[in-house]
């Protein structure tokens, strides 16, 4: 499951993706993890991160320039 975020990741983006992430195996019988991605997370989405093996946390980044 991946989930894509504009800017920060707040923790209610990470407590919705682990109730979708509770619901999953229920339904399906398949083991689930979770990439929620933004630029910035907060500490508390990092300390998610750190304690859920199953919430992998990415970062993007992006350059311009203009000529």
């Amino acid at each position: 499951m991946v989930e894509l975020k504009a800017g920060t990741t707040r923790p209610e983006a990470v407590a919705r993706i682990l109730g979708y992430m509770a619901d999953l195996p229920e339904e399906e019988g398949i083991a689930v993890r979770s990439y929620p991605i933004g630029a910035d997370p907060h500490p508390p989405v990092e300390a998610a991160a750190r304690a859920v093996p199953a919430l992998a946390l990415r970062r993007y980044a992006y350059r311009f320039t203009l000529d």
